[in-house]
């Protein structure tokens, strides 16, 4: 069953790429539109994968409206699995904030690429202004932009402290923060622990083959997703002061694994 699965993911991700061609073509002429084309059909495919992975989602939050309407939302989450992208996708469309590592990694680089992720060097601070700049540049064109500001994903026993930097894009385009807290709540029916976490967690040196192999040889995620109340950005505003206020609302809807 693993190993249909996963064929029938080569051919989810076939379809993807035919799909995204044309709009990945055209970011060579308009960046930003290319992008919300892009996180569009990357929206539409995810749903679909979210049956393949057999993910169910518990949703308690609502889609939430920013005063600011024209402006794209920063969307902040914890970080336990490259699922975290699916699911969340599969909620709507969404540019995804990745390392530049990411990009030049085999199979991964192109699916972020064909889905109108932004990047950053988190190895070095020599670009982080023009990096900001971008992302500040798709949320003032009305894109969703989800950052992971742990900057890694981890094996969900604690929440990292947040990095602070790309919190300025929010400030610089007047953004509005969406805190998200994510919750792997039972495998195959069984509750999450450290027992069996590896079997959805993807951190550390994992390597992604054979986990996503292990992924398909599951019946059954279930994923709870949780907003806490935004946060609207003002231009006065510290990234410091905002880092620190979405890591404690997303930590207070968090259920270590034990």
């Amino acid at each position: 069953m693993a190993y249909l699965k996963l064929i029938l993911f080569a051919l989810i991700v076939s379809g993807y790429f035919i799909s995204a061609l044309p709009f990945f073509v055209l970011g060579y002429f308009n960046r930003y539109l290319a992008i919300r084309k892009l996180t569009l059909i990357a929206h539409l495919w995810a749903k679909i994968a979210l049956k393949l992975f057999a993910i169910k989602v518990i949703r308690n939050d609502t889609e939430i409206k920013s005063k600011k309407e024209a402006i794209g939302r920063l969307i902040v989450a914890n970080h336990l699995s490259y699922l975290d992208a699916i699911i969340l996708l599969a909620r709507g469309p969404k540019s995804f904030v990745t390392s530049i590592e990411m990009k030049t990694t085999p199979f991964l680089g192109q699916i972020c690429q064909a889905a109108g992720c932004l990047y950053v060097e988190r190895r070095s601070r020599a670009h982080l202004s023009s990096e900001i700049k971008d992302i500040t540049k798709a949320l003032a064109a009305g894109i969703d932009v989800v950052v992971f500001p742990e900057a890694t994903s981890t094996n969900g026993e604690s929440i990292k402290n947040f990095k602070r930097p790309l919190f300025a894009a929010a400030i610089e385009s007047g953004a509005t923060i969406i805190p998200l807290t994510l919750n792997y709540r039972k495998i195959n029916s069984l509750p999450v622990t450290t027992l069996n976490r590896d079997l959805a967690f993807w951190y550390a040196d994992m390597s992604f083959l054979p986990h996503l192999i292990s992924v398909f040889s599951q019946s059954e995620f279930i994923v709870e997703v949780t907003s806490s109340e935004f946060i609207e950005t003002e231009p006065s505003d510290d990234i410091t002061n905002l880092a620190l206020l979405s890591r404690e609302r997303i930590l207070e809807n968090y259920h270590p694994i034990q």
